[in-house]
C-alpha cells in the first residue's frame, strides 16, 4: 500500500499508509442528506479541488488525509489542482 511521509523538521516525521478501496466504499458526503449513486463510468473523468496555503505548522502529528483540520494555520486561495482519473479493470 502507498506510504505517504511528512517531515515538518529534524524531528517531526509523520506516516501515513493509504488504504484501497471500491467505488462506493467509504462515501463522506459531508453533511449532505442527498442520495448518491456512485458508479465506474468509461473514459476519463477529470476532477478540480480548491488549493490551500499553510502560514505555519503547529503539529505535524495532526496532518492526516483521513480526517479534516490539521496542525496548521491556512487559508483556502482561488487555485485548484486538477487531476485526470480512469478507472482500470484491475491492478496497474
Amino acid at each position: 500500500m502507498p506510504i505517504m511521509k511528512i517531515r515538518g523538521g529534524d524531528l517531526d516525521l509523520v506516516e501515513y499508509e493509504f488504504i484501497s478501496f471500491s467505488p462506493g466504499e467509504h462515501i463522506r458526503p459531508c453533511g449532505l442528506q442527498k442520495g448518491y449513486r456512485l458508479a465506474p463510468v468509461t473514459g476519463t473523468v477529470i476532477v478540480e479541488a480548491p488549493a490551500r496555503i499553510h502560514l505555519t505548522v503547529l503539529d505535524m502529528n495532526r496532518f492526516s488525509p483521513d480526517r479534516p483540520g490539521g496542525g496548521g494555520i491556512g487559508f483556502a486561495i482561488g487555485v485548484y489542482c486538477t487531476a485526470e482519473v480512469t478507472c482500470t479493470a484491475s491492478g496497474l
